[in-house]
């Protein structure tokens, strides 16, 4: 019996990646064998020779690798999930409906902006009686606006309940009183003109100057336009007016 024992060529390296090995037989007697394999090993050696097959040596076969074929898909594909696709498109109309809504807003507000009558102006805004009398440091009154982001000059601000960005309550003092009041007030980013406007637009009595007969009004534009996706609720009470939470 003749047993063959593969050996790689030392100066023969694989050329690519699915290269076939090249391999050296060497031929041993069925005597050489039993001798190898009876060899013995020193302690914590491995007796490679002993686990060599004892029938002839084949080369393996590598099958090229552009044999086998794989198919693309995607993720969606493979977990067999439908995912719609939405798409919001603006229209030319639409975009021309947007503007003219935003310009009759605009002429809203040039013609209510400023057309308060001043005593409410000063007791939304300076906490000032509404009857335009003076101020009485040990009575607070009004105060249920900002005034570019800012209160009066001697308001002291306590605390304020609710969000600053929506309507809310403000408890505020005199700095030379220890009385307090509490206020609802208009959002602290809301332009004055903006809460005359909403106002006047409403409750027409609290008007300054009259609108003209050539002047139109465009009420649910500017609301719109001005509360920026809040629903601003107006109460009036006498010669005043306040928003309600």
């Amino acid at each position: 019996m003749v047993f063959e024992r593969p050996q790689k060529r030392a100066s023969q390296q694989p050329q690519g990646r699915f290269s076939s090995q090249v391999f050296q037989r060497q031929y041993f007697s069925d005597e050489e064998e039993k001798q190898i394999r009876n060899r013995p090993m020193p302690v914590g050696m491995f007796n490679y020779a002993a686990t060599l097959p004892t029938a002839p040596y084949s080369e393996p076969i590598q099958e090229k690798a552009d044999n086998t074929k794989t198919d693309d898909v995607s993720v969606e594909e493979s977990i067999n999930i439908n995912i719609p696709v939405v798409q919001l498109v603006k229209t030319e109309k639409d975009r021309s409906d947007k503007q003219k809504r935003v310009a009759n807003a605009k002429k809203t507000i040039n013609l209510l902006g400023n057309n308060m009558k001043n005593n409410l102006d000063n007791h939304l805004f300076n906490a000032k009686p509404s009857d335009g009398g003076a101020i009485n440091q040990n009575a607070p009154v009004g105060l249920h606006a900002y005034t570019d982001g800012r209160l009066p000059n001697g308001v002291v601000n306590l605390a304020t309940v609710g969000s600053l960005n929506k309507v809310h309550t403000l408890t505020w003092r005199w700095q030379n009183s220890v009385n307090q009041k509490n206020s609802t007030m208009f959002p602290q980013w809301m332009p004055p003109a903006h809460v005359r406007t909403l106002i006047t637009l409403q409750y027409a009595d609290t008007r300054d100057q009259t609108i003209e007969a050539g002047e139109q009004l465009y009420p649910a534009d500017t609301k719109t336009y001005i509360q920026r996706g809040l629903n601003i609720n107006l109460h009036k009470a006498g010669d005043t007016v306040y928003p309600e939470l």
